[in-house]
């Protein structure tokens, strides 16, 4: 890493910095979540100022505890890498699906991962635990400089960085386990705007791929944002994002398709990687429900979309139809039980996909996989939810 190891991880900051901003220019209902600006917080600088006291006296007990796991930890495993190997970052536990998508699969390669829940995802090649790699004293430093970035990006960014920076432990020990890969093993990952992208990007390694996890283009421009905040890509009349942190040694891009590519270039790259074309992943459904009826399928994130979900399913309730709401991985069913007690719709979880001749979605990359198998769909932004009517379904 260049400069000190503490400033690298403050630059995690400025991609997250950017998105709050942006959420809150665009209204939009995903800064709730943010970490940086608790809602409950907002208007309430008591509750912020109180919060901030406790957290900052009583924060280093959190990454105090994880060292202590990971030092009192008995290694599970440990493997040489031999040189040139690809060696796939675990960050994500979607990163083998993503990479059998890409058909670049090698019976020798290896991967790292976090903790034994993620070997299930593995079917051919080595497993690699990262806390196998480290010893003691890289987890003593993970702690150390764990505790000096909370107190750094306090002290730059103010209390905005305080929840970022609980991840600085995990950062670090991640990082010096990488670390222990030679130079010349080619680095897989598939991480976008968080951490472990900057991460990636500050490791010494020559080949580093990027393999793309999600849709990164923006469709429509209602406040017609430009730069600092959006990328113009003329070509497909689409914007990207303009991340201020952008990749600089990530050297080939795995993307959905040219669209994707370009968008995804624009947002996360300061020079356009090698690029190569996989296409979307999903390539078969399953009928769901009567094989006789139409099936209307919701692609849901309640966090950010419940309303316009809601409206969907009022509508469609009392229709002859298959309504089936697929549920987000980062949600769960408990979020849907009103909707459920009020409406007759059904949920899928996990890793099915219903076969759907209408589908209803917020930007997500499953709709435009929908969309390439020739399913009609509708985006939220693109329609009036209150005149379904119109949309002659």
């Amino acid at each position: 890493m260049n400069n000190s190891i503490s400033d690298v991880f403050l630059k995690v900051h400025l991609n997250f910095i950017y998105l709050n901003e942006l959420y809150k220019i665009t209204n939009s209902k995903v800064v709730e979540r943010v970490l940086m600006q608790p809602r409950r917080f907002h208007d309430n600088p008591f509750l912020i100022y109180s919060f901030l006291l406790l957290f900052v006296l009583f924060y280093p007990i959190y990454p105090l505890i994880k060292f202590l796991k990971f030092f009192l930890k008995k290694k599970t495993s440990h493997l040489d890498f031999p040189s040139n190997s690809n060696v796939y970052l675990m960050f994500v536990s979607r990163l083998y699906e993503l990479a059998e998508n890409a058909k670049i699969l090698r019976t020798n390669d290896i991967w790292l991962v976090g903790d034994s829940s993620q070997i299930c995802q593995i079917k051919s090649g080595s497993v690699v635990y990262m806390s196998s790699l480290l010893n003691r004293w890289e987890i003593l430093k993970s702690l150390y400089y764990s505790i000096i970035c909370f107190y750094r990006g306090l002290k730059v960014y103010g209390y905005k960085s305080a929840l970022l920076n609980i991840w600085a432990f995990d950062f670090y020990t991640r990082y010096y386990a990488c670390m222990h890969i030679p130079t010349d093993c080619h680095l897989f990952f598939c991480n976008h705007i968080d951490a472990n992208y900057v991460l990636v990007d500050h490791l010494p390694h020559r080949k580093k791929t990027l393999i793309q996890h999600g849709t990164m283009i923006i469709r429509r421009n209602p406040l017609n944002l430009s730069y600092p905040f959006y990328r113009t890509i003329e070509q497909y009349k689409i914007w990207s994002l303009n991340l201020p942190y952008k990749l600089r040694t990530v050297n080939e891009l795995y993307s959905f398709s040219e669209k994707e590519y370009e968008a995804s270039a624009s947002a996360m790259f300061v020079n356009k990687p090698l690029k190569h074309i996989v296409g979307y992943k999903l390539k078969k459904t399953e009928p769901i429900g009567n094989a006789k009826l139409k099936t209307v399928l919701i692609i849901g994130y309640s966090p950010a979309n419940k309303e316009d979900e809601e409206k969907v399913i009022r509508y469609f309730s009392n229709k002859n139809v298959n309504l089936v709401l697929k549920v987000h991985p980062w949600d769960t069913e408990n979020n849907y039980a009103e909707l459920q007690s009020k409406y007759k719709f059904m949920l899928v979880v996990g890793a099915k996909y219903p076969t759907a001749d209408i589908v209803f979605s917020y930007g997500s990359t499953l709709a435009y996989e929908y969309e390439e198998l020739g399913s009609r769909v509708f985006f939220y932004d693109d329609i009036d939810l209150d005149n379904l009517d119109s949309l002659n379904l």
